[in-house]
């Protein structure tokens, strides 16, 4: 058996634990908004999309040696993610961007709720 899983663009070990070592920036959830928007799983839990907002606060610990710029360290950026339990819905929590947000960050956009 392969030790390795491949979910979309990440190779993920069997641990869970992602192997990649782009940058993704972190922030602290200030609000949180649920959208209407539910979705079911196969294993009939109930998904509600939700807008955080966050307040940028650095990179995560797989790139240790970047450090945040100031024109975007206390920025405000929203994020849609779907929760399910209550401990998604959790304030002053720590969400991190994908790869993909975080770009979208540093070229300048901060609502990445919208297509």
């Amino acid at each position: 058996m392969n030790p390795r899983l491949h979910v979309g663009y990440k190779n993920v070990k069997a641990t869970g634990r992602m192997e990649d070592k782009e940058p993704r920036l972190q922030g602290t959830v200030l609000e949180i908004v649920k959208t209407g928007k539910k979705m079911k799983d196969e294993g009939g839990t109930e998904w509600e999309q939700c807008a955080f907002t966050l307040k940028l606060r650095g990179y995560s610990k797989r790139t240790p040696d970047l450090t945040l710029p100031d024109t975007l360290r206390g920025k405000k950026v929203k994020i849609s993610r779907y929760c399910a339990h209550e401990w998604h819905y959790k304030l002053n929590g720590v969400k991190t961007l994908t790869p993909d947000e975080t770009k979208q960050v540093h070229s300048g956009k901060t609502d990445l709720t919208k297509p």
